[in-house]
């Protein structure tokens, strides 16, 4: 049996090799109050009631009072020991909690960074004009291409005017191609792009129109009835007499002659405010420019000098006569007035408007000598 005294002294020598134990570790800096102190053994942190910052770790890249510090990008150059929110204030680009500069390359020179291009692609070293003048996003100075979050553009199919699909094309390159873009990661195997056939198109007042597409069909506030109908073939029938009724940015439930009188937009028998809005869009419809029909809305039509012929109404459908050739100002007479009124729309900019007599797309000597061959009473 081993007495007490022996039992105390290996108890003594055990809470030495524990401590030495303790203090084997790295020695590293040590946040005490808010405070840095360096070099620290870990037990020894601890033990005056200290939070140690890791071994290795020094006062220079630690923030006691605070958020952590590291490397700051600021125009090309690294600056060490920043808080992320102090580099920021700087305009600089932090590297992260614990970074050096010894591990870190700002890149470039001050004031270029990197750039990323429409197309996903970086490109390094460039200034702001230079990157915004291809089109890119500027990343800031002293940016770099491996730290940089550029991302190709989305891309998906594209369904063409003439049924035609293209694929692994932006939103963009479809517009450009004037086509329906289909969504990001479309592709044309599970798409259609058939073009709509033109059917018939019942009217909110009852009547039928032919050969409209569904997009033509809706502009004049009508059911399409599918490609291929005729309204010989359509049940369009009695329409409801009862409808949306705008009035102004107001809407009210009346009937078409009601709502007449009152100046109102009808949008149709059957329709009803809670699917209605007021005031109604602009509505496309055959515009005379002279005697040459465009589809417009009445806004644009009037300032063209034209005359709108209703919305909903198709330029196929549509005869524009016009008073007689040359006659730019609707008085019945081609006279001086016409004449300065062909002159100042004169070139291209003129083109195809009502003072392009032949719509060669410019107006020239040629309409010119067109409206003086008309001089005179129409």
């Amino acid at each position: 049996m081993l007495n007490r005294s022996v039992l105390a002294a290996m108890a003594v020598v055990g809470l030495a090799v524990s401590a030495t134990s303790a203090r084997a570790g790295g020695e590293g800096a040590c946040c005490i109050g808010g405070q840095c102190f360096e070099p620290y053994q870990e037990f020894d942190c601890h033990k005056v009631g200290g939070i140690f910052q890791g071994s290795g770790s020094t006062c220079a890249m630690v923030n006691c009072g605070g958020s952590p510090l590291g490397a700051c990008c600021i125009g090309g150059v690294c600056n060490e020991s920043y808080a992320e929110v102090d580099c920021q204030t700087a305009g600089g680009i932090f590297q992260g909690a614990g970074s050096t500069c010894s591990g870190v390359n700002c890149g470039g020179s001050p004031g270029t960074g990197a750039c990323c291009l429409p197309e996903g692609i970086c490109l390094e070293n460039l200034t702001l004009e230079s990157c915004l003048g291809s089109g890119g996003k500027y990343e800031g100075d002293g940016s770099v291409c491996a730290k940089s979050a550029c991302a190709p553009p989305p891309i998906g199919a594209c369904c063409l005017s003439n049924g035609a699909c293209a694929e692994f094309v932006s939103p963009q390159e479809c517009a450009n191609l004037e086509g329906s873009y289909q969504g990001d990661g479309t592709v044309c195997d599970v798409i259609n792009c058939t073009p709509p056939q033109p059917g018939a198109c019942c009217l909110g007042t009852g009547g039928c129109l032919e050969n409209l597409t569904p997009t033509q069909c809706a502009n004049a506030f009508g059911i399409y009835q599918g490609g291929g109908t005729t309204c010989a073939g359509s049940k369009c029938g009695d329409p409801p007499t009862n409808g949306a009724c705008c009035l102004g940015d107001a809407c009210a439930q009346l009937e078409a002659l009601d709502c007449a009188k009152f100046g109102g937009f009808f949008y149709g028998g059957g329709t009803d405010c809670g699917t209605s809005v007021c005031p109604p869009p602009p509505q496309v419809g055959a515009c005379c420019l002279g005697a040459t029909c465009a589809e417009l809305v009445e806004s644009e039509c009037v300032e063209l000098g034209g005359i709108f012929q209703g919305g909903g109404a198709l330029c196929e459908k549509t005869v524009c006569t016009g008073p007689c050739v040359g006659d730019l100002n609707g008085d019945l007479v081609v006279n001086v007035q016409d004449l300065l009124a062909l002159i100042s729309a004169w070139g291209a900019a003129g083109g195809f408007g009502p003072a392009d007599l032949d719509q060669n797309g410019v107006v020239d000597v040629m309409d010119l000598l067109a409206l003086i061959g008309e001089w005179g009473p129409c």
